[in-house]
């Protein structure tokens, strides 16, 4: 299969089941980045260059009342990613680099595309950016990684700058420099937000890193190599947020993490944070409840993907988006981690 489009797997087989984009009379792809679910409209963004929308089986739509392909007006802009807040507004980073201006700044639009507010520009200072990387909403605020600043920045959904955390380095906390012999520059550190913690991918380190949303930092996970649990230059970032339901309660949650491992060609899943039950996934009761360790290896899956950059879930399914022009979509599948003692459980998709 010529890789310009967007396929779908089952995750128990690695069988493709659906795909589009490669040579495709209704939107073509070229070369597909960051990803964004608006869960309320069940559409998907893609960052293509411009920003295009499509349903969850590839058919393209338009933004609005825009009677052009269906993207969102970027003026080159060329986002690497970007994010959809609860009211389906748009945050893009606009990081260009032209003969006449450099940007490194945030453009907000709301649902049909139409441009509401930007802010930032190129430095080091607060609000400032030096190659904007992953981006998210969550609770009312903007969490932005400044690459080039080695940092996280947070901000209101205003644009109204809040903190930061963050410096080049290897220790917690600190981030390392992304690879610049990474084949066509893909790789670029994600970032995701979830139950009050932020996860940002320390793709310089080849690792996770984990923090509250005041930038406290809790925990990290991986480092160079191609084992299990282990990254080359890994990008984008996704959680899943599962209920613990026993004997119709919720007694606790954990989170799946998914991580495009980049250059390992593939899609790690971890899970972290787990509310209720002890270290084996056993089920804790009233005041013993504690987390599990981090980051525990869980599967991998992709066989057929080639510098995956991008990865989010929403209700059962897992979006990629192929660096060589491809997006991909498997069913999920759950395997060797499970809680043991639950009755049943319930899975809300967050993120």
């Amino acid at each position: 299969m010529d890789n310009k489009g967007v396929a779908k797997y089952n995750l128990t087989s690695g069988a493709q089941v659906y795909s589009w984009g490669v040579n495709s009379s209704n939107v073509m792809l070229y070369q597909p980045k960051g990803i964004a679910i608006d869960s309320t409209n069940q559409k998907l963004f893609i960052a293509d260059g411009i920003v295009k929308k499509f349903n969850f089986y590839g058919n393209s739509e338009r933004i609005g009342v825009d009677p052009n392909p269906a993207y969102i007006p970027s003026n080159s802009m060329q986002p690497s990613y970007f994010a959809i807040d609860s009211d389906g507004n748009f945050y893009v980073p606009d990081s260009t680099t032209t003969y006449s201006n450099n940007n490194d700044l945030i453009k907000k639009f709301d649902n049909a595309g139409n441009f509401i507010k930007q802010w930032g520009s190129q430095g080091s200072g607060d609000g400032q950016f030096n190659n904007i990387a992953g981006i998210a909403v969550s609770d009312g605020y903007v969490y932005v990684v400044d690459a080039g600043n080695y940092r996280v920045q947070k901000f209101d959904t205003d644009g109204v700058y809040k903190a930061q955390w963050g410096s080049q380095g290897v220790d917690d906390g600190k981030f390392g420099q992304v690879n610049p012999f990474n084949p066509f520059g893909i790789s670029k550190p994600g970032i995701a937000v979830s139950d009050g913690f932020v996860y940002v991918v320390d793709t310089g380190n080849h690792r996770v890193q984990k923090f509250d949303t005041d930038g406290e930092y809790k925990a990290q996970w991986g480092s160079q190599g191609v084992d299990d649990g282990k990254f080359r230059d890994p990008s984008g970032i996704a959680i899943e947020h599962v209920d613990i339901i026993d004997g119709g309660v919720c007694i606790g949650y954990y989170l799946y993490i998914y991580v495009a491992d980049t250059n390992n060609n593939r899609i790690q899943k971890f899970v972290s944070h787990c509310s209720g039950l002890d270290n084996n996934g056993k089920i804790l009761s009233g005041e013993q409840w504690e987390f599990a360790s981090e980051g525990v290896f869980v599967q991998q899956f992709g066989w057929a993907l080639s510098e995956p950059f991008d990865v989010k879930v929403y209700s059962g399914t897992t979006f990629v988006t192929d660096s060589r022009n491809k997006i991909n979509k498997f069913g999920l599948y759950y395997s060797d981690w499970e809680p043991s003692g639950t009755t049943s459980k319930a899975i809300i998709v967050a993120g």
